[in-house]
């Protein structure tokens, strides 16, 4: 028996990345060609010029940097709230 383990970081992984992660990866498991990605435009636009000019004047004095509860490597406090999912393939 296998096990496939996902471990994210909600900041990297949102709910739209489920579909996207189990739909490649049962075209990989029934072996169905993988869909392209996306491509992202490497060309800045005036709303990406408009954004930075905007984060530039907010930023121009940043706030002092946040200090986080507890010691350095704690486990986490009791009452956040976390998600197990289990999914046989």
């Amino acid at each position: 028996e296998l096990v496939l383990l996902l471990v994210a970081h909600h900041i990297a992984w949102d709910d739209g990345s489920w579909e996207v992660f189990f739909t490649d990866l049962t075209s990989a498991y029934t072996g169905d060609p993988l869909k392209p990605a996306p491509r992202a435009s490497s060309e800045p636009d005036a709303a990406d010029e408009d954004d930075v000019a905007y984060w530039r004047a907010v930023m121009v004095d940043p706030p002092e940097p946040l200090e986080l509860p507890g010691p350095s490597g704690s486990a986490v406090p009791t009452g956040w709230r976390s998600q197990r999912t289990s999914l046989r393939l």
